[in-house]
């Protein structure tokens, strides 16, 4: 038993270095979710947390791991620094899409650096402010 729980912890050590080093390596980490909400249709806002501000192409590598729903609407924002947190319970217990989409468009949570939109036709573009 102890050995199982021993390699357990390993793996997940050794799984979470992998991750850093390559997340580094690719120019989109670290970062991590800070806030999500989904619909009940299956409309989401995420928002993700970057400690240095990052590039077009480590945005992208960050927005393309945003789920979307076929035919319904994603928006994921990436909020960079400690003096600019994003949206996290607040944007996570909105109770519409309308309160989700307030909160990523309203100070003090609108100084996002990068939005993913993706509208119900599945049409993606990435912005920077």
């Amino acid at each position: 038993m102890k050995k199982s729980i021993l390699g357990v912890a390993l793996l997940v050590v050794v799984g979470f270095l992998a991750y850093d080093l390559l997340g580094s390596e690719d120019g989109a980490a670290p970062f991590q979710e800070v806030g999500y909400f989904k619909s009940d249709e299956g409309d989401r806002v995420f928002a993700y947390q970057t400690a240095e501000p990052v590039d077009r192409g480590g945005a992208e590598r960050i927005l393309d791991g945003a789920m979307n729903t076929p035919g319904r609407a994603t928006r994921a924002a990436i909020y960079s620094g400690v003096d600019n947190p994003g949206p996290g319970e607040e944007l996570t217990l909105a109770e519409n899409l309308e309160e989700a989409l307030i909160i990523i468009s309203t100070p003090p949570h609108d100084d996002w650096d990068w939005l993913l939109v993706v509208n119900p036709a599945g049409e993606r573009s990435i912005r920077s402010q």
